[in-house]
């Protein structure tokens, strides 16, 4: 049922000016992105992929200095696009979780051993998985195109296709249009699929923090008042930082210079990794809760952030997204 929904045509429209011969066009090269256009390929389906900028340069750039964790079903997911294996060596395992409440000397301790064998997830960088997607998609070449860099700013349905104009007077058209441009998804707008925001009046700081005691692939997550603090493992003595305060605390800590950052997190978080030193670069993030009304429209489909984006405080808003791409690829595949 929502796929004969996707495939409905309720609206007409002129011919596009520029018809591509591909199967969806993909408006976003995030890592929901380029995961679906990878997954669409593995099965067969042609895409075009658009984006504000080019995702090399934003790769190279270090746009993304965040670090996302990957479950295990997403990792085996990852692994069987071929995506996974060039990022597994520098990948953080998460073998522990560590949970504890500020102000009480009791914590909640998740052990991988009581679910089987392999770690319970992993922390990638962002910038290495997108490379990764990317060199992986460089072998579907012949199902896989980039477009030139382009803002989505009209979408029109007609018989049996999607046309989507950009602001420079391109159509790219195709029998289905994926919005894969995050939160403030202009697809959705333009497909007229509302969607509910609910501000946390918080923000997250994220930095990389090297520290003097090993964490023995554990990752921890401390809730203080202002919000949860997470230091999630990476290679070597050193793990991610996800700080959430309330945002105008946020952006003073965020100031901070090293020193003043080192004592104010190790004041929160405690001694049990040593002396905690941010090595950045550090960045901050303001966060919102954000749900379409619905996941489909007319020869439209939404995927990731576009569809739905959470508080970071479990790690699952890129899994929940990698969720859409295997229903979506799953489907159009059949």
């Amino acid at each position: 049922r929502p796929m004969a929904a996707v495939a409905s045509s309720r609206t007409t429209a002129a011919p596009a000016a520029q018809a591509d011969d591909t199967d969806a066009v993909i408006v976003g090269a995030g890592m929901s992105g380029l995961t679906v256009a990878l997954a669409l390929a593995e099965a067969g389906l042609s895409s075009v992929i658009v984006d504000r900028i080019d995702p090399r340069a934003a790769v190279a750039g270090r746009n993304d200095i965040r670090t996302t964790a990957i479950s295990l079903s997403s990792r085996r997911m990852l692994t069987v696009l071929g995506a996974w294996q060039a990022v597994a060596e520098s990948a953080g395992p998460i073998l522990d979780i560590r949970v504890s409440d500020a102000g009480s000397r009791r914590h909640l301790h998740y052990d991988h051993a009581t679910v089987g064998d392999e770690p319970m997830g992993h922390i990638v960088d962002n910038g290495a998985l997108k490379t990764s997607l990317l060199d992986r998609l460089a072998a579907h070449g012949d199902l896989v195109t980039f477009a030139d860099p382009g803002v989505a700013s009209a979408l029109a349905v007609e018989a049996g296709r999607a046309a989507l104009t950009l602001e420079d007077g391109r159509v790219l058209s195709a029998p289905l249009v994926i919005a894969a441009d995050g939160r403030m998804s202009r697809v959705r707008a333009l497909a007229g699929i509302r969607h509910t925001t609910s501000e946390y009046r918080q923000s997250s700081i994220v930095d990389t923090i090297a520290h003097t005691e090993g964490h023995q692939n554990m990752a921890h997550e401390r809730f203080l008042p202002g919000g949860p603090l997470a230091l999630l493992p990476l290679a070597g003595n050193r793990s991610a930082l996800v700080w959430t305060e309330r945002s105008a605390v946020a952006e003073r800590i965020a100031q901070l210079d090293d020193a003043s950052f080192s004592a104010a997190l190790e004041e929160r978080f405690g001694d049990s990794l040593g002396t905690l030193m941010p090595v950045g670069p550090r960045r901050i993030y303001p966060l919102s809760l954000i749900l379409a009304e619905a996941t489909i429209g007319d020869r439209v489909a939404l995927v990731g952030d576009a569809a739905h984006a959470i508080h970071p405080i479990a790690g699952q808003g890129f899994n929940l997204g990698l969720r859409d791409v295997a229903a979506l690829a799953e489907v159009l595949a059949d």
